[in-house]
C-alpha cells in the first residue's frame, strides 16, 4: 500500500492532475465554434480562421518597403558617392529623394501590418511606384545619367515595376 503523508502528494498523483489539467484546456479550446479576433500586428492566421487572402498583398508590401527603405537609407548615407556614379550634379536631390523614399517605406509597412489592409494605401503605392518607373525612364531617354547611372536607375525601375505588379495582383485577390 503507498502511502503519504498528510498535505503531500505523491509523484503520480501530481503527474496525473497535470495531465487532467492540460486535458481539460485543450477540450475547452477546442470546443470553440467561433474564431478568436488575432492579434493587431498578426501576420498568420490562427487555426480557427480561413486562408487570409490578404497575405500575398502583404509580402508584397512588405517586400516593397523593405527594398524602398535600403534604397532610400543608401541615397541618404552616400549621396555625395551615388551623385558621381549616377553622373548628377547635386547630392542634395539624391538626399530629398532618399527621404521621401524612408517615408514611403513606413507608410508600406504600416498598412501592411494593420489588421485590415487600407486599400486606398495600396492604390497610392502603386500609383507612386508606376510614376517612378515612368519617372525614371524619361530621364534615362533624357540622357540625364551617366552609362553606369542608366543601368542602376533602370534596374531600380524594373525592380519598382514588380514590387507594384505584385501589389496590383494581392488587391485583386484581396478583393475578392
Amino acid at each position: 500500500m503507498h502511502t503519504t503523508k498528510p498535505g503531500m502528494m505523491s509523484a503520480t498523483t501530481s503527474s496525473t492532475n497535470s495531465q487532467n489539467v492540460s486535458i481539460k484546456r485543450w477540450l475547452h479550446f477546442s470546443k470553440r465554434s467561433e474564431p478568436q479576433p488575432e492579434s493587431k500586428y498578426s501576420m498568420t492566421p490562427s487555426t480557427n480562421v480561413q486562408a487570409d487572402h490578404s497575405m500575398p498583398l502583404r509580402h508584397a508590401l512588405l517586400g516593397n518597403a523593405a527594398f524602398s527603405s535600403i534604397t532610400g537609407l543608401i541615397m541618404l548615407s552616400a549621396a555625395e558617392a551615388l551623385t558621381f556614379v549616377l553622373g548628377l550634379r547635386q547630392p542634395g536631390t539624391l538626399r530629398f529623394i532618399g527621404a521621401f523614399l524612408v517615408a514611403h517605406a513606413v507608410m508600406l509597412g504600416l498598412n501592411a501590418r494593420r489588421a485590415t489592409i487600407r486599400r486606398a494605401e495600396v492604390w497610392l503605392a502603386v500609383a507612386l511606384d508606376l510614376g517612378w518607373v515612368f519617372a525614371s525612364a524619361v530621364m534615362i531617354a533624357a540622357d540625364k545619367f551617366s552609362a553606369t547611372g542608366d543601368w542602376l536607375v533602370g534596374l531600380v525601375a524594373v525592380v519598382v515595376f514588380v514590387f507594384a505588379f505584385l501589389q496590383l495582383l494581392g488587391l485583386r485577390r484581396f478583393c475578392k
